[in-house]
């Protein structure tokens, strides 16, 4: 079953480590997600991640990855489709 949703990519600053970019999942994609491990597309690239609780913002994070980002030109504030299956 895929699940599909937009939005904004966020960046936290991890100090000496570096950035983590993430987007934040709707409650109503992560309620219906059996599991943590899902496979994720964003435009024409695909990868399996985990959907991470962010006791911050009490909710499901989808972390992008400098691979993506640089694949599909994406840097922080941009706003894209992500298409999730779990697995």
């Amino acid at each position: 079953m895929g699940l599909e949703f937009t939005a904004r990519l966020q960046v936290s600053n991890l100090g000496p480590d570096g950035d983590a970019f993430w987007v934040e999942v709707p409650d109503e994609i992560a309620v219906v997600l059996p599991a943590a491990r899902v496979e994720a597309t964003v435009g024409s690239t695909t990868w399996r991640t985990l959907l991470i609780r962010s006791a911050d913002l009490g909710a499901r994070v989808l972390p992008i990855k400098k691979a993506v980002r640089d694949a599909e030109g994406l840097d922080e504030g941009a706003v894209c489709t992500i298409h999730l299956e779990a697995r």
